[in-house]
């Protein structure tokens, strides 16, 4: 039948956000610390305006400006996330050490065969 809450919650999804600081540390440009003085210092712009606060909630489609670089807000679906993780993995060699443990490991399995 259906469900109000359920049908309620598919048609008004929670909009989606994240905090400017949060934003600059995904974006590489800053460190939490960093973010914090770049932000408090004026130095960041949202939208074309000066922001100075670091807690800030941005949405999709919101432009950051900082140091003449333009970062756009944009959120990739989970299941995107989760299909490039699974290929990753999929692509990884079989022995994710490096060659020089696996020369120990196999010098020491030598070491043990000419032993017995």
């Amino acid at each position: 039948m259906n469900d109000p809450i359920e049908s309620a919650s598919s048609e008004n999804p929670p909009p989606l956000e994240i905090r400017l600081d949060q934003f600059l540390q995904l974006c590489g440009v800053a460190t939490g610390g960093q973010a914090k003085v770049l932000i408090q210092a004026g130095q960041v712009k949202l939208n074309g305006e000066v922001e100075t606060r670091r807690r800030k909630k941005l949405s999709i489609g919101d432009e950051v400006l900082l140091d003449g670089e333009v970062y756009e807000v944009a959120f990739e679906p989970a299941e995107e996330v989760a299909a490039e993780s699974t290929e990753q993995i999929a692509e990884k060699p079989a022995s994710d050490k490096p060659a020089s443990e696996n020369a120990a490991i196999d010098s020491a399995a030598a070491s043990q065969d000419a032993s017995q």
